[in-house]
């Protein structure tokens, strides 16, 4: 009978093991140009594209094709910029991985938003909620509550 070994393991190494054969059939031997898109390109650049797939000749000799997804407003712009992109992922792999990237337009998923900035308490608050306030010990409950209170009186008003 086989002994079981129960022991912890990073999540970071069990989600390689699981994307490892659908990012090989996609071309992606190594996983780190997806994850560090945004290092490689840059954040201005990687809001707008998404590496699709790398496409190796059959031998597997030369380097790459790199198919992306871009937003159609920035096809143009990714096509001027591919003596540039071709330069930061050589550099990020330390050797010419990419040899041509393909464009390819299509609508990319929308950004994740950014939290909205928190709102100012602009209108004075009225004695009642101050006083009830002064009584909330923490400084930032106390703030949050605070913007709270004078949004809401704004709102009434």
């Amino acid at each position: 009978m086989s002994k079981r070994t129960y022991k912890s393991s990073a999540v970071g190494d069990l989600v390689a093991r699981i994307t490892k054969p659908a990012l090989q059939k996609r071309g992606f031997t190594e996983q780190k140009l997806l994850l560090e898109w945004s290092s490689v390109v840059g954040p201005e650049l990687a809001r707008h594209t998404i590496p699709d797939k790398m496409v190796f000749d059959r031998h597997g000799k030369q380097a790459a094709q790199l198919h992306i997804l871009c937003d159609p407003a920035w096809a143009m712009e990714l096509q001027y910029l591919e003596p540039v992109l071709l330069e930061k992922i050589a550099s990020y792999f330390g050797h010419k991985a990419v040899e041509r990237i393909i464009i390819r337009q299509h609508p990319l998923p929308p950004a994740k938003a950014k939290a909205p900035a928190k709102p100012t308490a602009t209108a004075p608050l009225n004695d009642t909620t101050r006083e009830q306030l002064s009584h909330v010990a923490d400084d930032e409950l106390r703030e949050a509550l605070s913007r709270l209170a004078a949004s809401r009186e704004q709102a009434n008003t």
